[in-house]
């Protein structure tokens, strides 16, 4: 018994000192040395994003502020991500020169098959060029090269999973975007309980058909569903392929946000027929197809009762 322990010991013993063996070698380096700001380039001058993987390429390009999908689909993206993925990029920092030999580069995947390259433009002119490969055995560090370069190295970080993210990901998930002060407006449309959020000068009033009287309302629950709805944001988006399946029936709501200056938006939603609790809506004569929770439905799906005062 003490034999077959003392042997399970030694062999734990040999299998740390061969992972370490593996850890080392793989970081072996031939010069330490850190730099900072590894590709040397703005991030608020990148107007275009290109990422390659072999036969594949996605492309993101910058247009009035806001960044969008181009190839292979067009789309909006969450500006947001974007903007943390150049300033990421911008401030890479390196630690160690793992190797210059171009043979080793499928080992570290970031050879010109294995390897997903990333270019940054400004007006088409290349600002910097990066191929980001696997991530090492300890998971500190994802090795990198320059694109012009031979020389691999260990930059801080797990950058493989965020380069490799799926396209839907970067999306941008805003169903309606408005200044909630300029909203005037709320027109709830359905077959049984429609109604109006009006806003007069600055206060509000709730109005039900046939919409000749107004009423005082609870201005708390006004504002916190006026927040709510003016960045209304989807869980997920349908795809072209499934929304040919989709049974999406009648409308089960329409709300209807008019500005001050008259310009607005009109969301329609729809509820998956079945015991399926799957909502989604569409926007205006936007072809998307957003979907959102049951719970977000809820926070939408308002009566005359939920905002009229009941004093």
């Amino acid at each position: 018994m003490r034999k077959s322990f003392y042997a399970l010991v030694l062999i734990l013993i040999l299998c740390a000192i061969v992972y370490f063996l593996v850890v080392s070698k793989e970081k072996k380096t031939f010069a330490p040395q850190r730099v900072e700001h590894f590709l040397q380039f703005d991030s608020s001058s990148a107007d275009k994003i290109k990422f390659s993987l072999f036969q594949t390429k996605r492309i993101f390009e910058k247009k009035d502020e806001n960044w969008y999908s181009t190839h292979p689909d067009s789309f909006k993206l969450d500006k947001i991500l974007v903007g943390q993925f150049l300033n990421l990029m911008a401030n890479l920092e390196v630690e160690d020169l793992i190797s210059a030999n171009p043979v080793k580069q499928m080992r570290f995947q970031v050879d010109t098959l294995t390897g997903t390259r990333i270019d940054f433009f400004n007006r088409e002119k290349l600002l910097a060029s990066l191929v980001v490969g696997k991530t090492s055995s300890d998971y500190m560090y994802t090795y990198v090269r320059k694109s012009n370069s031979k020389e691999v190295w260990s930059a801080k970080g797990f950058l493989s999973p965020l380069v490799s993210r799926r396209l839907d990901q970067w999306r941008d998930k805003s169903i309606i975007e408005l200044d909630a002060e300029k909203i005037q407006k709320v027109e709830f449309v359905r077959n049984k309980g429609s109604f109006w959020l009006i806003k007069a000068d600055t206060l509000w009033k709730v109005s039900p058909p046939p919409y000749s009287a107004s009423y005082e309302v609870k201005e708390d629950k006004v504002e916190d569903f006026i927040k709510f709805i003016s960045s209304f944001k989807a869980d997920a988006f349908v795809s072209k392929k499934e929304a040919l399946k989709l049974d999406m029936g009648k409308s089960v709501l329409q709300l209807r946000l008019v500005l001050e200056d008259g310009s607005g938006e009109i969301l329609t939603v729809f509820r998956e027929g079945g015991e399926s609790e799957r909502y989604f809506a569409k926007k205006g004569e936007d072809e998307t197809i957003y979907e959102f929770s049951k719970g977000s439905y809820e926070l939408i799906d308002k009566r005359v009762e939920d905002f009229k005062s009941e004093d």
